[in-house]
C-alpha cells in the first residue's frame, strides 16, 4: 500500500510540473490597475514545484537530524559497557529512544565502575 501511494504521489508531481495543465493559472495576481502589463498568478506547475520542494526539503532535515542523533548514540554505547540486552533494544528504537538507551547505559557503567 505504502509503495501505491508513494507511486501515486510521485505520479501528480510529475503530471503538475510537466503536463498539459502544468501552465494553468490558479490564482490569478493582478496589480491595481487591469490595463497594467504586470499580471501574474500562481500556476499548477509552481504549486506542485513548492510541494515538492517542501516535502524534500522536510524529509533532508529529518534525516540530518536523525544522523547527529545515531552518532550520539553510538558515542555513548561505545564508551559503556557492552549489554546485549541494550543492543537488542536499539535496534527497533527510533533515533531519540537510540540515544535514551545509550545514554542510561553510559550511566549504568559509570555507576558499576564506581
Amino acid at each position: 500500500m505504502g509503495n501505491i501511494l508513494t507511486g501515486s504521489i510521485a505520479a501528480g508531481i510529475s503530471w503538475g510540473l510537466y503536463g498539459q495543465l502544468s501552465s494553468f493559472v490558479i490564482v490569478t495576481l493582478a496589480t491595481e490597475s487591469e490595463s497594467s502589463a504586470l499580471t501574474g498568478g500562481l500556476t499548477l506547475s509552481s504549486l506542485v514545484g513548492a510541494v515538492l520542494i517542501g516535502v524534500g526539503g522536510a524529509r533532508w532535515l529529518t534525516n540530518e537530524a536523525d544522523k547527529t542523533l545515531l552518532r550520539t548514540a553510538a558515542t555513548r554505547a561505545a564508551s559503556a559497557l557492552p549489554s546485549a540486552d541494550a543492543a537488542a533494544q536499539m535496534v527497533f528504537a527510533s533515533p531519540t529512544q537510540a540515544v535514551k538507551i545509550a545514554s542510561d547505559l553510559e550511566h549504568a557503567s559509570i555507576n558499576k565502575a564506581t
